[in-house]
């Protein structure tokens, strides 16, 4: 008989006679033979059956959860059972699949284990500071998970995830299903809940992990075990698989309604509770980080079920929108036809569907938390330290599918997230009355809002291949073929024009920057199709936010800057270049983006070359005040100067485009008490109540405030371009 067989007698032996000591020894032995996968096979069943039996027991007792039906041995009976079944996928199987199979027992055990811990603490609180130092002592010890505990319970409820995790990950794809249909989500949730520090740190990672192997076997990818990868299936592995999650409203689906509200709301907000940090496992710790770049990256589609499953309401808010729908389907064509009025078919529906298709729009739209904030920073994360090329691909495989950081779903549904998120934003700073419920959907919503941007920001930043480029295999091509450089315009459009930054914002006369009509810079076309997006700043550097993608999704694009040029972008862009004060380094991410634009699209530069000055409108105004504006028609350049009178009484232009004036005097405004008000000056120029009325009259001032000398002969070299030496030492760039 081998050493194996015998412990387990020997466990058997003890455990029926009560001895829970001797049976704890013998359960350590087969604890330690199992190092070795397949060396503690032939115990399995006896451990399972035993197993079975005390959850049974636990179950009949009178409060279902009685610490005085669940042996002192049974951390130990769990250990044993984890070990052998790592690794080992017929032991596995044995146990999941035997006459007493462990997936029932462990949907009984893992409540009761739950409920136990969280008793145990409560007792405990009256221990006053001896209580305090071993909860000091459970923190330093938090990294491992089988230390820094007196709770059996808790300590058991541990082993006992982790033993749900290696059967899920290790089994047949039979053995897998029952063990998850079994936990998830219901006993699962009794942990995910669950907030007591070593169980939280010890449990939410292997309750991660459980979910990250479901994921693995419904994408297709082959997880270590199953039976595509022994039976070298082709298909499973050419292209990742890319099976849609099941639908939310199946109780076992990994992002389901109930999943979603029972285990990963709980599990998100233990990842960024303070209250948590001691415990770096707690909400999942590494394994969460794992679930979500298997679930959401690549080919994982589970983003947009997850994301939806954390929205407050969100089983009732898809039920109401699934029977609209259905009943604005099978009412349409009614007899009213194409001229019927939309309130007469909102009525003829709610005359054949009742309630189904009455109801608010508030029942029907989604609303936003903070655990979906949280969710989509975890995403941004994965994508930003994502590789190039999806890691699970199978070897030699290089197809576009391998290149898309975030599938075709996830795009469509972050850019729907971002359009409302901004709406709900807008909505609740414009309205002049706020129910606490709106005030608290509008600041999720300005999280989520944040997080999108974030997202675009990562994925357009991501470097890709000459040869991917606007090829199907490129994500930025993919979103923006799906509107986001309409979504980042429209965004910016709403806004009021940039005002400056630094002294630009200050300066306040002739020195000042124009006003932009925002008429030109934001394009009507822009506001349709969308809700009002924010017209203040919700948070600093939100304009950079939207700008810096546009920018990035430009680059090496041509595609991409014709719809931007098409869309009304070139001025909106151009406007951002004078920068604001509140969005660091707006200026340079505009820059960037004229600079990509000018090198990818025609349009655009044509439509910046007819930007360029062509004449002073007012240069009758100006030559009436001894002033003379020359607009160069290569390079838009004005120069401004004096009007000289020839011999014959006309006006003549100084040498080499120099301009001179004859008559000695003072400037009309400059500085003279004598100065003629602003009705005598010609269209009130230099001296109207809001100065200059065109770019050539500013330029004009601007010369007069700097020191033109307009009394000055031409031709005396003093203003001449051409006669100025540069120094030596001076390096002259030639920007021609």
């Amino acid at each position: 008989m081998s050493a194996v067989a015998a412990a387990a007698d020997a466990f058997e032996t003890a455990a029926d006679a009560g001895d829970a000591i001797a049976a704890a020894d013998a359960l350590r032995a087969i604890t330690q033979a199992a190092r070795t996968p397949g060396a503690a096979r032939d115990a399995v069943p006896a451990l399972a059956s035993r197993l079975a039996r005390i959850a049974a027991e636990s179950s009949e007792s009178s409060e279902g959860s009685d610490s005085r039906a669940l042996p002192g041995y049974l951390p130990d009976l769990l250990r044993a059972l984890r070990n052998a079944c790592a690794g080992d996928r017929d032991a596995t199987d044995a146990a999941c699949l035997g006459v007493a199979p462990v997936p029932n027992a462990l949907r009984r055990l893992i409540p009761a284990l739950a409920a136990e811990s969280e008793r145990e603490e409560i007792a405990e609180e009256g221990r006053g500071p001896e209580r305090e130092a071993s909860k000091a002592s459970n923190a330093s010890n938090a990294s491992n998970a089988s230390n820094g505990t007196t709770n059996p319970a808790a300590m058991a409820l541990v082993v006992a995830m982790q033993l749900a995790a290696n059967a899920t990950a290790g089994g047949s794809d039979a053995a897998s299903s029952r063990l998850w249909s079994e936990l998830w989500p219901r006993a699962a949730s009794c942990v995910a809940q669950s907030r007591l520090g070593f169980v939280a740190n010890g449990a939410h990672p292997p309750l991660c992990m459980m979910a990250h192997a479901r994921c693995e076997r419904i994408i297709g990818r082959g997880a270590k075990g199953s039976d595509a990868s022994t039976r070298g299936d082709e298909t499973a592995h050419s292209r990742g698989g890319w099976s849609a999650p099941e639908p939310p409203t199946n109780v076992g689906s990994v992002c389901g309604f109930e999943a979603g509200r029972t285990v990963w709301i709980p599990l998100l907000e233990a990842s960024c509770d303070p209250a948590m940090a001691p415990w770096p496992g707690a909400g999942g710790g590494e394994w969460l980080h794992r679930f979500v770049a298997r679930a959401c990256v690549f080919s994982g589609e589970f983003a947009p079920q997850l994301c939806r499953s954390l929205a407050p309401r969100a089983e009732e808010t898809a039920a109401n929108r699934d029977n609209r729908l259905r009943a604005k389907i099978l009412t349409a064509g009614g007899p009213g036809g194409s001229d019927e009025d939309e309130d007469d078919a909102r009525r003829r529906r709610a005359a054949a569907f009742g309630d189904a298709a009455r109801g608010d729009d508030e029942d029907h739209s989604e609303s936003f938390s903070s655990v979906q904030a949280t969710l989509l920073h975890l995403i941004r994360e994965e994508v930003s330290s994502a590789p190039a090329i999806d890691p699970d691909a199978s070897l030699g495989y290089d197809g576009p599918e391998s290149h898309l950081v975030l599938c075709e779903g996830t795009l469509s549904y972050l850019l729907d997230a971002t359009s409302r998120a901004a709406g709900v934003v807008e909505a609740v700073a414009s309205a002049k009355l706020v129910e606490e419920s709106a005030e608290a959907n509008a600041a999720a919503a300005r999280c989520v809002l944040e997080e999108c941007l974030g997202i675009w920001r990562v994925v357009t930043e991501r470097e890709v291949k000459p040869r991917i480029v606007q090829t199907p295999g490129d994500v930025v091509s993919a979103a923006c073929a799906m509107g986001l450089p309409r979504l980042l315009l429209a965004l910016v459009a709403a806004m009021p024009p940039p005002t400056g930054a630094g002294q630009t914002s200050k300066a306040s006369g002739p020195a000042a920057a124009p006003r932009l009509n925002p008429e030109h810079v934001s394009p009507a076309l822009l506001a349709e199709g969308h809700p009002p997006f924010p017209r203040a700043r919700p948070w600093p550097g939100y304009r950079v936010d939207c700008i810096a993608p546009l920018a990035n999704a430009m680059f090496a694009r041509p595609s991409v800057c014709d719809q931007v040029a098409k869309l009304g972008g070139v001025a909106i862009v151009l406007a951002a270049t004078r920068g604001e004060d509140g969005d660091d380094y707006l200026r340079e991410w505009a820059l960037w983006g004229v600079r990509n634009l000018c090198a990818g699209s025609d349009a655009a530069r044509g439509e910046i070359e007819r930007m360029q000055p062509q004449a002073a409108a007012d240069s009758q105004q100006l030559a009436a005040m001894g002033l003379n504006v020359e607009v160069d028609p290569g390079t838009g350049k004005v120069r401004v100067g004096s009007v000289r009178r020839g011999p014959g009484g006309g006006e003549e232009s100084g040498e080499n485009g120099e301009i001179g004036e004859e008559t000695r005097g003072p400037i009309p405004g400059a500085g003279d008490s004598r100065a003629p008000s602003a009705g005598s000056v010609p269209g009130g120029l230099l001296l109207g109540p809001e100065g200059a009325k065109t770019p050539a009259g500013r330029a004009a001032v601007a010369a007069l405030m700097a020191g033109l000398d307009v009394s000055r002969e031409a031709g005396d070299g003093e203003d001449d371009d051409d006669a100025f030496e540069a120094p030596p030492n001076w390096k002259v760039a030639d920007l021609s």
